[in-house]
């Protein structure tokens, strides 16, 4: 949930490309990231939520799990100077954990369902005017 507008704009979601830690990554030693899934998501209310369609990145993972390492949000590269608040489940007055869902069409016969396990938390840090959110 956006929980405050500092700077309007747009936002990217990149994937990450490299396997990292939440307790040892820093500024200095972020991991890679792709090249972006969704740009000019546009963020310009507060206290709302942004939705983003990631359809083809979770269809990726679902073949090659082994490739997700995340996303990380980013001020869009035509908005540079777009700085928002992002609400987590960190934040312990109102807690809003990210999620992604996901609604299955044409599933084989024989499979009866599908769940996504979330192996790491999603974490935001806000650097220089820069929001950049990692799972």
């Amino acid at each position: 949930m956006v929980s405050k507008i500092v700077h309007s704009g747009s936002i990217q979601i990149v994937p990450i490309t490299l396997n990292w830690s939440e307790s040892a990554v820093n500024w200095n030693n972020q991991p890679s990231l792709g090249l972006p899934v969704a740009s000019g998501v546009v963020v310009k209310n507060s206290a709302s939520f942004v939705a983003v369609d990631i359809t083809n990145l979770v269809t990726s993972w679902l073949t090659s799990p082994a490739g997700n390492f995340g996303l990380a949000i980013q001020p869009d590269s035509k908005f540079h100077l777009t700085s928002i608040l992002i609400d987590s489940k960190e934040n312990t007055a109102t807690s809003h954990p990210a999620f992604i869902d996901i609604t299955l069409a044409d599933i084989p016969p024989r499979q009866t369902s599908c769940r996504l396990k979330f192996l790491k938390p999603i974490k935001f840090e806000i650097r220089d005017e820069n929001i950049y959110k990692v799972f």
